[in-house]
């Protein structure tokens, strides 16, 4: 069957994510600081994490900044992306573990099992690419990795209420990306043209679902302090925790 998301095996479709989207992603490091927050308020001494669908791995080596004797866990099912990753931890001592894995398929949970519990695990604008049931799937077999108090976060693409609010975040983003451009790209980079490419790409490799309801099938699957613990627009933060054990 054939899977739009395959693409994201593309050397050159990786590259412009790393550069383009994912490096011009509005407020960034304001999604990195408030993960990093969530992560240490649920677990002080963060022994093992996991990212899922990593990209580059930017949002799991946030948690090294605390937490450096970590083991972290870097798992995607594009071979560009892997690369990015391994060549982003090359130059320092972290303990890490890159896997290559499809989270689309649960045969995943057999590849980190060995590593599990987990502490923390994030994910970043990977998931949204999966069905709805798919994605609650998913949110189960990451709460069955999770150790006593783990917390799950997931940065996330999530569809937008109305149409007004979705051409509102097309504006920021094409202001974001600009930013991020070069002086010469500047003329060619309009709200019109991201509108453009954001309609391809949202309807060819994307399944944004509401937030509401994805707090719901992380209520459903057992998470505890579940919440949205950041929007803006069409971007979220929406996670919960594994229950500690009973004293």
């Amino acid at each position: 069957m054939y899977r739009p998301d395959q693409r994201w095996k593309s050397t050159d479709l990786a590259n412009v994510f790393l550069k383009r989207i994912r490096g011009a992603m509005p407020l960034a490091e304001v999604h990195l600081d408030i993960i990093r927050r969530l992560a240490n308020k649920a677990k002080p001494k963060i022994g093992t994490f996991l990212d899922i669908g990593c990209g580059d791995g930017v949002v799991g080596r946030s948690l090294y900044k605390d937490n450096a004797t970590a083991l972290g866990v870097f798992l995607d099912f594009s071979e560009p992306m892997l690369n990015a990753v391994s060549a982003s931890l090359k130059e320092t001592d972290y303990k890490h573990e890159i896997i290559e894995s499809d989270i689309s398929d649960p045969a995943w949970v057999g590849v980190v099992k060995k590593f599990a519990p987990f502490d923390v695990i994030v994910s970043g604008f990977a998931i949204h690419h999966q069905p709805d049931s798919r994605k609650n799937e998913i949110y189960q077999e990451v709460f069955n990795l999770l150790s006593p108090g783990g917390i799950f976060l997931n940065l996330e693409n999530v569809s937008s209420s109305t149409e007004w609010t979705r051409e509102l975040f097309e504006e920021f983003y094409a202001d974001s990306i600009k930013k991020s451009a070069e002086p010469d790209e500047h003329e060619s980079i309009t709200v019109e043209a991201v509108r453009k490419w954001r309609g391809q790409r949202v309807n060819k490799l994307a399944n944004l679902s509401p937030v509401e309801d994805q707090l719901a099938w992380l209520i459903e699957t057992g998470f505890s302090d579940v919440d949205c613990y950041f929007k803006l627009y069409e971007q979220a933060i929406i996670g919960g925790a594994r229950p500690s054990l009973p004293e």
